[in-house]
Order: C-alpha cells, then sequence, then structure tokens
C-alpha cells in the first residue's frame, strides 16, 4: 500500500465538500431542530496560527459534528474579538485616522490606527476574500471574518473584517503593518476619498 499524502487527501476533502457544498446542506437538513452551542473564545488575534490552535479547534469540531450529527441546530459561530465595533474614517491633512468606538476598552485592540498618508502605496477595494488558514481548521463558520492582527504570507497586516465585499485595502510602506484591511459602510467613496488624498 502506498503511503499516504495527508495534506493531498486534506485538500481533497475541503474541494469535495466546497464543490458539493456539503456543509450548506447540513445546515439546512439540522434548520428548525433542538438548537445546541456551546461557549467559545476567540481564535488568536496578534500571533500567527500554531499547531496548537489547531489542536483545541480540533476537539471543538468533534463535539460539533457529534451533536449535528444527531441532528441539533447550531449557529456554527466560533467567538472572534472586535466583531460589531463602528468604524469611523477621517481622512486629515497628513493622516488617515480609524476610529473604533463602542465597547472597545473591552477588547484586545487600540481605539484608534492611525497613517501617515504619505506611507500609503495604494488603495483597494476588491473584495477580500477569507483568510487562507481559517478553513483548514476544520471547523466551518458562516462567510464573516476575523479582526485584530495577523501574520500572514506579505507581512504584518490588520485586519478588521466581518463582510469581505464591504472592505477598504490599504498597502502601506515604512510602517508597523504591510497592509491594513477595514470595513466600512460606504467602501467606494471612503476608497475614493483615500485615493484623492494620497496623489
Amino acid at each position: 500500500m502506498p503511503p499516504i499524502n495527508f495534506p493531498q487527501l486534506e485538500e481533497k476533502i475541503l474541494k469535495f465538500w466546497q464543490k458539493n457544498k456539503i456543509f450548506d446542506k447540513l445546515v439546512k437538513k439540522n434548520k428548525g431542530q433542538k438548537t445546541w452551542s456551546f461557549l467559545d473564545g476567540p481564535i488568536t488575534a496578534n500571533n500567527p496560527m500554531g499547531v496548537h490552535h489547531a489542536w483545541g479547534r480540533t476537539y471543538k469540531d468533534l463535539f460539533q459534528r457529534y451533536k449535528a450529527m444527531q441532528g441539533f441546530d447550531q449557529r456554527w459561530q466560533n467567538g472572534f474579538d472586535c466583531q460589531g465595533i463602528w468604524v469611523e474614517v477621517e481622512v486629515e491633512k497628513d493622516t488617515v485616522v480609524f476610529s473604533f468606538t463602542g465597547i472597545q476598552k473591552f477588547l484586545a485592540m487600540k481605539r484608534t490606527l492611525k497613517i501617515p498618508r504619505r506611507l500609503i502605496v495604494e488603495v483597494s477595494t476588491e473584495k477580500v476574500t477569507l483568510l487562507w488558514y481559517a478553513r483548514r481548521l476544520g471547523t466551518h463558520l458562516p462567510k464573516f471574518f476575523m479582526a485584530g492582527t495577523f501574520w500572514i504570507k506579505e507581512g504584518k497586516s490588520f485586519w478588521y473584517v466581518k463582510n469581505g465585499s464591504k472592505c477598504i485595502t490599504l498597502r502601506l510602506k515604512n510602517h508597523e503593518y504591510s497592509k491594513v484591511v477595514i470595513e466600512v459602510d460606504d467602501k467606494e467613496s471612503t476608497g475614493d476619498q483615500l485615493t484623492r488624498s494620497t496623489m
């Protein structure tokens, strides 16, 4: 028997689930049945994803899958930092300021993010895709995103996203973040304003 290539097998199963919308079918099958849930803390928001995070998620996922097989209706929502806070954008003379209002004193994030305009290399309003490692933890989630500081392939990035279609992305130079991705109410007008301010 040839050796099993587990990464390839994982990708094959994930593609099968995605192509055949297996998770969507499961949610639809159990919708309206008796509910089941447990309290789950936020995913890591300030460090790279480590194998110990996958271990913890795997144990939690086992319970969720078992209860799903029993027919329980679930929200399928893990805990996340910094969700549901309003973001205000101000374009000042030399600085762009993102202000996070609401209950931020209880959350592990800064109240404002100030970026000198001269450090903004590019402004984009393209739809943001889910972080590459999120789908590989086994836990299925609705299409909302994570918030916090994440190390991803292109460097240290600041994420504040629930809806990927409502985001602006700033590519920076000589800043603590190489990229800033933030959800805003009106991405087109905000993006235009930021683009004009950096020209």
